[in-house]
This record gives structure tokens, C-alpha cells and sequence, in this order.
């Protein structure tokens, strides 16, 4: 290997990488507080949680505030306590879809909380009482069962109150329903725009470690080799998949793991190659 060309290659890399970060240092980010609703106002304690059923994978929650910027970007900041007892303050990115659906399913429960609080007849209408039940599911979650109940309700008593009520809100339920990242259902805060990316790269990593390891053990059989590209892939696959299927992976994140990868191979491959070591201890090294 070329030493001159391997070192210019890799200043060249790092060269290329502050240029693309600098952009990003200095730049104040000018976030300002938002309510999901006049009735939750900015900060969102324990009660409130628990009243609309928000943010159901934080244990040990203490309060919640959102942010925005611009009205485009949006961020929510949380805090909880730690198992020592002391708290601790977590930020997360959101997207303006998970923002927009979570505000959809406060305006759900509020209008089964303001449902409740109105008089009820000494004998209450079968459609009343279903469109109380499809907003009590509604209030917990249970879109599925929220939906099939308004959908029923609109098809069996059509010209009820209660169905001309309920048309109101079909198409909010409608929507929450099809809607897995929210922040009323577990996993809605994990972000895993990037798993696929990260996916694909183990793949790629395990094709090539199925190659590296067996050179690296100096196997002479072909068998071992074959078995390498057998099972390299899938076996990457397989481990990637547990170990992210409850991971927080953005594409950020996936950016950088891969990065990180492709990066630590080339220096390992590079500096060894110039360090004069065989090949079976270059390939040891990258891998």
C-alpha cells in the first residue's frame, strides 16, 4: 500500500468531516413552549398523564414540557427520576405527524371527558351509551376498538344524535387508529427511521466478516468459507434485529453507526497495512 497516498486519504476524510459539522456549531436553536391543548397548558405533570394516557413507555415520570420551532420542528423534553432517586431531564426530537396525531387523540379524551360531565337521561339510548364507549376506548388507546364501535354506531342507528356526534370524530379515530408512533402507545418515543439502514449495513458487515473470519483462522478447507458466506449474513441480521428491535435508531444514529463501521475498518486495514503485517494480521485487524 501506497503510504503517502493511504495518509493523505485519511486527512483528506477527516477534512471533508469538520466541513460538513461546522455548519452545525453555532447556530442558536430558537425553541419555544406549545401546549397540545388549552387544558394541559405547557407542562404536563403526573395526573395529566395518567388522565390521557400519554407517554406510557417513561416509568418514574415527573413531568413533560413540547417545544417547537417555527411550528415545523418539534421536541419534547421530559423528566423522570432515576432508581437512585435523583432526576434527570431527556430530550427527544418528534415529528410534526407524531405531534399532529397526538394532538388529535387529546381532543379525543376531551371530548369524552366533557361527554361525561354532561346530565344524563333516566334512561340512556343505546346509540349514547355506544358513543360513550368509543370514546372511553378512545381515551385509553384502543382506537381498534374505538373505530369498530363509531363504525357500527353510524351504520345501525344513522339518525341518532349520537351518530351525527360521532360522525364528527370518525375520521380522527379513523386516523388514529392506522397510526403506530404516537405517544399514548408504547414504543412511540423510540425513533427507528434509520433501522433499515443500520439492517442493510449488518448485512453488508457480515458478508465480509464471513469472508474475514475464516481467513483469519488460516482455515485451508473451502467448506468453511462457503459456510462464512452462509451464514455471515444471516447471522448479522438475525443479531441486528435483536439488538435494535427496541432501540432508539434514527437516522442520525445510523448515519453515524455506519460511519463508524466503514471508518474503524479502513483505519484498522490502513494502519496495519503500513505497520508491514501480514495479511491474515491486516485482515484480523480491520475485522
Amino acid at each position: 500500500m501506497n503510504r503517502g497516498f493511504f495518509v493523505r486519504s485519511t486527512l483528506g476524510l477527516f477534512a471533508i468531516l469538520l466541513l460538513l459539522a461546522a455548519p452545525a456549531f453555532g447556530q442558536p436553536l430558537e425553541w419555544e413552549p406549545v401546549a397540545l391543548s388549552d387544558s394541559l397548558g405547557f407542562e404536563i405533570n403526573s395526573t395529566q398523564r395518567d388522565a390521557y394516557h400519554l407517554f406510557p413507555d417513561i416509568e418514574r415520570f415527573v413531568s413533560a414540557r413540547f417545544f417547537t420551532k417555527n411550528g415545523t420542528a418539534f421536541r419534547l423534553e421530559y423528566s423522570c427520576q432515576t432508581p437512585l432517586g435523583t432526576s434527570k431531564i431527556i430530550s427527544r426530537r418528534i415529528t410534526a405527524t407524531v405531534w399532529e396525531v397526538t394532538r388529535a387523540h387529546v381532543r379525543m379524551v376531551e371530548t369524552g371527558q366533557l361527554r361525561r360531565t354532561q346530565p344524563l337521561p333516566a334512561t340512556l339510548p343505546e346509540p349514547e351509551l355506544q358513543y360513550r364507549m368509543a370514546l372511553k376506548f378512545a381515551a385509553l388507546g384502543r382506537y381498534d376498538v374505538s373505530r369498530a364501535l363509531v363504525s357500527d354506531l353510524l351504520t345501525e342507528y344513522p339518525a341518532s344524535p349520537s351518530a351525527s356526534e360521532a360522525a364528527t370524530v370518525q375520521r380522527d379515530i379513523t386516523r388514529l387508529s392506522e397510526t403506530r408512533r404516537v405517544l399514548f402507545l408504547p414504543g412511540g418515543l423510540l425513533d427507528q427511521s434509520g433501522r433499515t439502514d443500520v439492517m442493510v449495513f449488518s448485512g453488508y458487515y457480515g458478508l465480509w466478516a464471513g469472508i474475514a473470519i475464516p481467513t483469519c483462522l488460516q482455515a485451508k478447507e473451502p467448506e468453511w468459507y462457503a459456510l462464512g458466506l452462509i451464514a455471515g449474513v444471516p447471522g448479522a441480521l438475525l443479531l441486528t434485529n435483536r439488538l435494535t428491535r427496541d432501540a432508539d435508531i434514527g437516522r442520525g444514529r445510523a448515519s453515524v453507526i455506519k460511519l463508524g463501521g466503514r471508518l474503524g475498518t479502513w483505519q484498522a486495514l490502513g494502519w496495519s497495512g503500513l505497520a508491514d503485517w501480514d495479511g491474515r494480521g491486516v485482515i484480523a485487524a480491520g475485522l
